[in-house]
């Protein structure tokens, strides 16, 4: 998380400590539109989740938003997940799994 942005959300959380709603309502804005000009996924979630849990009146749309997002940054990691290819060491034991359930006397040697 950028330096801005998490230095907003703390001074958010510490002006909700000390009771100024306003003031960690102000810090927490500000730390979103800070994240959405960077558009930097992690950060938009982190500020969303503090500006949902100091600003009650708009709390279900920051949920709503934290959810989407967070939603749509799971799917490309499976994604992308799906799309790395094997390394050569997990396709060799991949394949020395697969060759011992089907005999335990066979031994095979694999090379990439």
């Amino acid at each position: 998380m950028s330096g801005i942005i998490l230095n907003k959300i703390h001074l958010s959380e510490l002006s909700a400590a000390k009771g100024d709603t306003l003031e960690s309502q102000k810090f927490a804005k500000e730390a979103l539109q800070f994240s959405r000009e960077t558009n930097v996924s992690s950060d938009i979630l982190a500020s969303l989740q503090q500006l949902s849990s100091v600003e009650h009146k708009n709390a279900a749309k920051y949920s709503k938003e934290y959810i989407k997002i967070n939603d749509s940054v799971q799917q490309e990691e499976r994604k992308a997940k799906d799309k790395s290819p094997v390394s050569p060491l997990k396709q060799t034991k991949l394949f020395k799994r697969k060759t011992n359930s089907r005999s335990k006397t066979e031994t095979y040697c694999t090379s990439f």
